[in-house]
């Protein structure tokens, strides 16, 4: 039910019931744009103040370098808020043993 002085709407999500991967599966079949920060990581985009790669995703590279596997091969859709916090908490060993410095500039 809308607000008093609004007129009445039905609401239609046809996704609502979709899950996480199901929705990235038709966005990668299908080719619908997306953001392209879901390629680097992120899994649930708010503010440039709660908004970080998720940690899930989280791999060395073969430099040694921290870098993030794309939204859709995160294991657990459940996990895709993981990314949305005040500042990004270091969740396991993800990113413990990784040299910032040297990956600079690469």
């Amino acid at each position: 039910k809308t607000d008093p002085n609004w007129p009445q709407i039905v609401r239609v999500s046809p996704l609502l019931n979709w899950s996480y991967h199901q929705i990235w599966s038709y966005v990668l079949q299908r080719r619908v744009p997306y953001c392209s920060l879901y390629a680097q990581g992120y899994t649930s985009i708010g503010s440039t103040f709660n908004t970080w790669p998720n940690p899930a995703l989280a791999y060395t590279d073969r430099y040694g370098c921290l870098s993030y596997h794309a939204a859709w091969k995160l294991p657990d859709g459940a996990a895709e808020r993981a990314g949305r916090q005040a500042a990004p908490t270091h969740v396991g060993n993800a990113y413990s043993g990784i040299n910032i410095e040297s990956c600079i500039n690469l």
